[in-house]
């Protein structure tokens, strides 16, 4: 730790509302 502030961790994409809207599998750069 550095002494910064606590910053709670998430997962997942926030840019998109739901699995419909991701790049099927195996399409990823």
């Amino acid at each position: 730790e550095a002494g910064g502030p606590k910053i709670p961790m998430k997962y997942g994409r926030v840019d998109v509302t739901g699995p419909e809207q991701c790049p099927e599998e195996g399409r990823l750069p």
